[in-house]
């Protein structure tokens, strides 16, 4: 199913006043609704302009929820993987403490968070940062995707269309840093595949190994928008090397160039006929992706299940039997409000990520996911949510210290601290987090700012 923000307005008065509210609304299975006595008035912290750190602690449970909220205007969320290549993972706090670029150097963030899952030290979904998709993932899901000045956001099933154009051909790219093309497909590779997700081949084959061709190209420009509503990314390359024929055994090299793509496919079908004329056309090739009905995304990150829809609560219940994974844990979540949906120049977007911690019967039981979509909707007011990794990765770091946290913060964070308690009893490394920076994220290039 296709789902997808809906563009409307909504006053900005009647969000903040649901935003501010202090006394959370939040229906659980552990008795009747989280309200009055069973709730602490929320403690509230600036981290920075328009950063606002909040923590909320329920008697019933009990249950520790953490929630930084970023205010459109002076921070802006990115994308930060462990390293400029899959295969590694880090603890959030020290892919934070070099999360922001400032257009020459690396510095810490305002606050992070975990993000997705990981599968063989990559994401498992879909990932895009500054403008250049990392992988189309292992699975498709629901994702959170931004623009670069975080003045819209989006929540849902976008699907992800990605082409190449050469003369007057036309091709997909079917898939990009996952796998080896299937028959007729073209697949993309860059070198933040690593050794992880190389281009196709063998380096020592053997007869019975496949052949694929392939042909690598090198940017002839910087990527540029599609067309005046950003619907879409584009940037010209040429042709740097080729496969000989029949086509290789052995992968194709990324080369020298950081940003260098090799496209493969089989050596039979329709794939390998396009790259073959490719290969010998001598011309320019243009390069597209987009996400179909968001326009002006240059970050994205998947996650499952969705939580809140067009302000609707849509996680899954949890019945005796069920997966564990829709019981109570630890978790981590993302959800922004109806302005950040909106075209209207007045209204700002504000963006929330959460973290609930779990697994600890006296300090924090963690919530089922539907409880969590309560929250969402009943306390945050967002129009949409979005489930991400949980468990032991369950972890939010804020660089600002101070001693009026409740709880205060916990060490084992490289710099600045941890604001909640993981359920493992130490920082769990992650191969990717979500990061505050301030003002707009430096890497993406300057000309889809």
């Amino acid at each position: 199913m296709h789902i997808r923000s809906p563009l409307y307005r909504r006053t900005a008065a009647t969000v903040l006043a649901g935003a501010l509210a202090i006394a959370p609304a939040l229906s659980s299975g552990f008795g009747p609704t989280l309200v009055g006595a069973n709730a602490s008035a929320a403690h509230r912290y600036s981290l920075g302009s328009k950063v606002r750190l909040t923590t909320y602690k329920y008697s019933k449970g009990p249950v520790q929820i953490r929630v930084v909220r970023i205010t459109q205007g002076a921070a802006s969320l990115a994308v930060v993987n462990a390293a400029s290549t899959f295969g590694h993972w880090a603890r959030p706090s020290t892919i934070a403490m070099t999360g922001y670029y400032n257009g020459s150097t690396y510095g810490p963030g305002i606050a992070a968070t975990n993000g997705d899952f990981a599968r063989s030290l990559m994401p498992l979904h879909q990932e895009e940062i500054g403008g250049q998709v990392m992988t189309t993932g292992f699975q498709s899901s629901p994702q959170f995707a931004v623009n670069a000045d975080g003045s819209r956001a989006y929540i849902g099933s976008s699907h992800l269309r990605s082409t190449a154009t050469f003369n007057a051909t036309r091709f997909r790219v079917h898939a990009w840093n996952v796998g080896g093309p299937a028959h007729d497909q073209i697949d993309g590779y860059t070198q933040v595949g690593g050794s992880v997700q190389p281009p196709p081949g063998t380096t020592t084959p053997t007869a019975t190994d496949p052949a694929h061709c392939a042909v690598r190209l090198v940017p002839s420009a910087q990527p540029q928008w599609s067309n005046h509503a950003k619907a879409g990314i584009e940037r010209t390359y040429t042709v740097e090397a080729v496969g000989t024929s029949p086509c290789l055994k052995t992968p194709m090299p990324l080369g020298t160039n950081p940003d260098a793509v090799v496209l493969a496919s089989a050596d039979t079908g329709v794939g390998a006929v396009t790259l073959t004329t490719l290969a010998t056309c001598g011309c320019t090739v243009t390069l597209g992706w987009r996400h179909t009905g968001w326009p002006g995304v240059v970050q994205a990150v998947g996650g499952t299940p969705l939580l809140v829809d067009n302000g609707q609560n849509v996680a899954p219940t949890y019945a005796s039997g069920d997966s564990y994974l829709n019981n109570y844990n630890p978790r981590t979540a993302i959800g922004f409000n109806a302005d950040c949906s909106d075209t209207d120049p007045l209204t700002l977007c504000r963006i929330y990520l959460v973290t609930v911690d779990g697994r600890q019967s006296k300090w924090s039981v963690g919530l089922r996911m539907n409880r969590l979509g309560a929250f969402f909707v009943n306390t945050l007011h967002v129009q949409y949510a979005l489930n991400l990794d949980g468990g032991g990765a369950s972890e939010m770091w804020v660089h600002k210290k101070t001693s009026s946290f409740t709880p205060p913060c916990i060490t084992s964070a490289l710099a600045g601290c941890l604001v909640g308690r993981p359920a493992d009893g130490n920082e769990r490394p992650s191969i990717m987090a979500l990061v505050v920076v301030p003002g707009t994220d430096q890497r993406v290039p300057l000309s889809l700012r």
